[in-house]
């Protein structure tokens, strides 16, 4: 078993990349919603979805639609941590959070740099296989962490104001893809 790679329960924490200077996520046959939660780790790294480009460095983190195409490249080494997170999971717990996908606030640092610890400590305390007591109730933790460390961007509480109508908006896009 690859020692860089946990599942719990529905939540999986996987650190790739090394070497690597591109990465093309294929869009997942099942159909299953989740969202990417990429960690760089040494240089920047940039992103695109749907038509959404930037850029973020080690230390930072940018949230993608797991369940739909991104390119992800480096000018180096694409070591990264990602951690993938089922849709509703996440949307129990954080309004409109698609509003946050690719990088549309600015990122907390000391929030960035809590979770992307837990994550990897997380990782390196249960590798080999070993799972921790109450797996899913761990995941929910990581959770709800990530859903804190989102909610605590620069900048989203001014442009989320109407939250309302950005929830029935992603109502409706789910039905349409649906």
């Amino acid at each position: 078993p690859d020692p860089r790679a946990l599942t719990l329960g529905s939540l999986g924490i996987l650190r790739c990349g090394e070497g690597e200077t591109q990465h093309l996520n294929p869009t997942d046959p099942s159909g299953a919603a989740c969202y990417h939660l990429v960690f760089p780790l040494n240089a920047p790294t940039r992103f695109c979805q749907a038509g959404q480009t930037g850029e973020v460095r080690a230390g930072g983190y940018v949230l993608l639609r797991g369940d739909r195409f991104y390119d992800l490249s480096s000018p180096s080494d694409l070591a990264r941590w990602v951690v993938t997170i089922p849709a509703r999971a996440l949307r129990d717990r954080l309004v409109a959070v698609d509003a946050h996908v690719a990088g549309r606030f600015r990122a907390n640092p000391e929030m960035a740099a809590f979770v992307l610890r837990t994550i990897s400590s997380t990782a390196h305390i249960f590798q080999d296989n070993r799972l921790p007591p109450r797996p899913e109730a761990l995941a929910a933790e990581i959770v709800a962490l990530t859903a804190l460390m989102i909610g605590a961007e620069d900048g989203c509480d001014e442009n989320l104001s109407n939250v309302g109508r950005s929830r029935t908006r992603q109502r409706i896009m789910d039905h349409i893809e649906a």
